[in-house]
């Protein structure tokens, strides 16, 4: 699932996807942005923290 914007972004301009990682073998958070020509650049990724899990179960369930 990803959220455009960002909801923690403080400027706005980034997105967060959180999704299932095979091989991590954990739900992870990948922040990412794009730039004035439009490419898409990951900023981090992280295991995702309690309320990017909650955002993914509540999505999941329905």
């Amino acid at each position: 699932m990803t959220f455009d914007p960002d909801y923690a972004s403080q400027t706005g301009l980034s997105a967060r996807t959180i999704g299932w990682s095979d091989s991590a073998g954990f739900l992870v958070t990948v922040i990412t942005v794009r730039d004035a020509d439009g490419h898409l650049w990951g900023a981090t990724a992280f295991r995702a923290n309690a309320i990017d899990e909650r955002h993914y179960l509540t999505t999941e369930e329905q």
